[in-house]
């Protein structure tokens, strides 16, 4: 999802990137995938679907990546905690259209938080 109507259809190599709860990498509001944290040769490509979702919880996936964070499930951006949102915020990897529909909603995460880890 890209826009609150607009979602695109991945080819190659996008289609091979899969979610993590603690992603290593994330989206910006240009769809390139930039790196959050070192990644190994070889290691699997992962961002938080989340942070490109905001379709009022009409869609979800059962999550099993196995970060000790994994949520369990993967929902739109406003179901995550306030912490993590503020992380995901903080690095640049929510899709502007999720970000302007908060702020015009007034349910975008204050700064601040107990959570300072950036993504992984």
């Amino acid at each position: 999802q890209v826009e609150r109507d607009v979602f695109v259809e991945l080819d190659l190599p996008g289609v091979l990137v899969n979610h993590g709860c603690d992603p290593k990498t994330g989206l910006t509001g240009a769809l390139e995938l930039i790196a959050l944290a070192a990644i190994a040769p070889g290691e699997e490509l992962l961002y938080d679907y989340s942070t490109t979702m905001l379709e009022d919880d009409q869609w979800s996936m059962r999550c099993g990546c196995g970060a000790p964070i994994c949520r369990g499930e993967v929902r739109d951006f406003p179901s995550l905690p306030p912490e993590r949102q503020r992380v995901l915020l903080a690095a640049g990897v929510v899709l502007p259209f999720i970000v302007a529909e908060l702020r015009a909603r007034g349910s975008l995460p204050t700064q601040g938080s107990s959570d300072c880890r950036k993504p992984s």
